[in-house]
């Protein structure tokens, strides 16, 4: 074969698999503990696989090396003892009497089991692919066990076993971590709590191999792991998702389930399914509700402080708008409180459905969190921020949210990396499509990595800033696509009180969001623009008229017009159709987070929008803005905005400059 041709068709495989797969094995007496080659100092060792090796290797075997591990990249025996978790507490890697050494490590690992993560990489000195490894657990082998015995490698969901099967039923899709199905090819068996599901009707998803379902009519067989002791789990960051049951053991359950045989998908009788439904009719029509009040009790469990007002503004922003930006001093929980959001959306590190992606202040141009396609080889070459194979994988499950945390976002100059999404957010929902190459560009990886790809209303970006001298500004450009939420911090009185308000059970119900559609029918479907009643246009209409005269690309823009009407109709309702925050109130907030934000820049220009003070504290005189919010009072009281205002006449009086 010819070796360039295979490159194409294997690399890609095996770097999947380097990261993805965990292996159970045993250590190889036969060859022992020996020096490696040209380098005395380095002990190493062979393991034999107990398990099923990915497909990848299967049918390409006479590429590869017979045995793991070849050289001291991933070895559990170098003097960095930080290459693994397999080196014995009493061993000295400093010591020169290798002999010894070699004894003392033959004992210790011949009767252990050995979990580990495979590298697989070629060598070109002799022109064949080697098998490294990365030790993760070491495992005594239990008495229920022998050192020979063979493993089933078990996926294990991340679901309670009701929800599993009704996406069974219903032939939806499921995560399996750290088990795609291209490398595996089949998944014979899948762990839901203590329960073993057989079928031959598994199918993955050919563009997001994690992904998988039942075949239609697919037959499924399940029977309850009695016998935790034929069953090994590590305390990796597999260990979740991924265990391994003795190979014997699973034959003898599968026999005993085939009694059992049942079709999934017909097993509830018709009156609980009607049922079902109705159930999930309510929780949908109450679903929004429900959310917040969840996401109140989650921010109060996981000790952050902040009003109920500031959770509804920050999920009002969220459905307003594909960016949300808090803002606020540091050490208040910014980053903590957008995890908590995103849990409440059901979207997880583990199942690939969240993002965390912390900003580098070396971020100058969109390749860094993207990547570029390389003109010599034609590569699609993805940045190391994981962003584009992220936003792909939210196109290909449109079903399922999905939400970027860029932390520290400001560190660097947003405009600059940031870039080619500000033109995304601009347009519609069904328009947004972030362009990585040029189209008529040539691209080896071109299944892997298309054009463009669309950014569909399922995906949510939340970025965290901090206000200070090591920051950049936001520019006016970004402020017109984004809400800016100033997350105000509150008194340490408040902070012991609401202590007192936790929850004592160790894990409180949470109702999340479980799928796009839901979300999306808790926006507003109404054209921004009916939001407004003739007083409210009037106001703005000289609001813009106003900021304009002291800068002309300032003001109230169409767009601006826009989000704030979005805004507006997507204030959550209670179950008596009750707004969770008046409309008054909201004006205030949404005006504080688009237009009062662009207020920035030297005092000799604001002056007379914001007003003078004289002594910090006092309130700012001779505002145009302020007069203008007395002269329209029945719109709002705009509390938000006078304390805006107020924050920025301090800094005028101060630094004579504001942001």
């Amino acid at each position: 074969m010819d070796k360039k041709i295979y490159e194409l068709d294997i690399d890609s495989k095996l770097e999947k698999a380097s990261k993805n797969t965990i292996m159970i094995g045993k250590f190889n007496t036969e060859n022992g503990v020996f020096n490696m080659r040209n380098a005395e100092h380095v002990l190493m060792f062979d393991v034999t696989p107990l398990c099923d090796e990915p497909n990848v290797i299967n049918i390409n075997k006479e590429y590869f090396k017979d045995v793991y591990i070849r050289d001291n990249k991933y070895t559990g025996m170098v003097k960095d003892q930080s290459a693994g978790k397999g080196i014995p507490s009493w061993y000295d890697p400093n010591s020169y009497e290798y002999d010894e050494q070699k004894e003392e490590l033959f004992d210790y690992y011949k009767d252990q089991l050995i979990i580990f993560q495979p590298d697989y990489s070629y060598q070109y000195k002799d022109e064949i692919y080697h098998k490294n490894l990365k030790i993760l657990d070491i495992k005594p082998v239990p008495n229920s066990l022998t050192i020979n015995t063979r493993f089933k490698i078990i996926p294990k969901v991340n679901l309670d076993r009701r929800t599993f099967e009704k996406k069974i039923r219903k032939g939806e899709y499921f995560t399996l971590d750290s088990y795609p199905g291209d490398i595996y090819n089949n998944a014979d068996y899948i762990m839901c709590d203590s329960y073993l599901y057989f079928s031959d009707s598994w199918e993955f998803n050919k563009t997001d191999p994690f992904n998988w379902k039942c075949a239609e009519d697919g037959y499924i067989s399940y029977v309850k792991i009695e016998n935790k002791a034929k069953m090994i789990s590590s305390s990796s960051r597999f260990g979740s998702s991924i265990v391994f049951i003795d190979e014997e053991y699973t034959q003898e359950l599968n026999e005993f389930a085939e009694e059992f045989s049942i079709v999934l998908k017909k097993e509830i009788p018709e009156i609980d399914q009607i049922n079902e439904e109705i159930i999930e009719v309510k929780k949908e029509s109450n679903g929004e509700f429900e959310m917040l009040e969840s996401f109140k009790r989650n921010v109060i469990n996981s000790n952050l402080c902040y009003d109920y007002e500031d959770l509804i503004n920050l999920h009002i922003c969220a459905k307003s708008s594909p960016l949300t930006i808090l803002a606020g001093m540091s050490g208040t929980g910014k980053t903590q409180l957008a995890l908590q959001y995103a849990k409440m959306l059901d979207t997880q590190e583990v199942n690939h459905t969240l993002l965390f992606m912390p900003v580098s202040p070396s971020f100058i141009e969109p390749d860094d969190v993207l990547g570029y396609l390389n003109p010599n080889n034609g590569l699609y070459i993805p940045a190391d921020t994981g962003l584009v194979d992220f936003l792909i994988n939210a196109q290909n499950n449109s079903d399922k949210m999905y939400m970027v945390i860029f932390d520290e976002m400001n560190l660097s100059q947003i405009e600059y990396w940031f870039s080619p999404f500000i033109s995304v957010l601009e347009k519609d929902a069904d328009s947004r499509y972030l362009t990585l190459y040029n189209e008529k560009s040539y691209c080896i990886n071109q299944n892997s990595y298309p054009f463009q790809i669309k950014i569909n209303s399922n995906v949510i970006f939340i970025g965290t800033i901090n206000l200070d001298e090591t920051t950049k500004n936001i520019s006016d450009r970004l402020l017109d696509r984004s809400f800016v939420i100033n997350l105000k911090k509150k008194k340490f009185i408040d902070y012991c009180h609401q202590d007192l308000e936790k929850e004592t059970e160790s894990t409180p119900k949470l109702n999340a969001c479980e799928s796009s559609s839901l979300y999306n029918q808790w926006r507003s479907k109404n054209n921004p623009i009916h939001a407004f009643n003739q007083k409210e246009l009037e106001f703005l209409d000289e609001l813009h008229s106003v900021i304009s005269k002291y800068d002309e690309q300032k003001g109230v823009s169409f767009r601006v017009l826009k989000n704030i009407g979005t805004y507006i109709s997507n204030i959550p309702q209670d179950d008596d159709s009750n707004n969770l925050i008046s409309k008054e109130q909201a004006f205030d907030l949404v005006l504080k987070q688009t237009v009062m934000k662009k207020l920035s820049g030297p005092d000799n220009r604001l002056i007379s929008l914001i007003g003078k003070i004289d002594y910090i504290g006092d309130e700012p005189k001779d505002s145009m803005i302020i007069n203008l919010f007395e002269k329209y009072s029945e719109i709002s009281d705009f509390t938000e905005c006078k304390e805006s205002l107020k924050r920025k006449a301090e800094d005028l009086f101060t630094y004579g400059y504001t942001r």
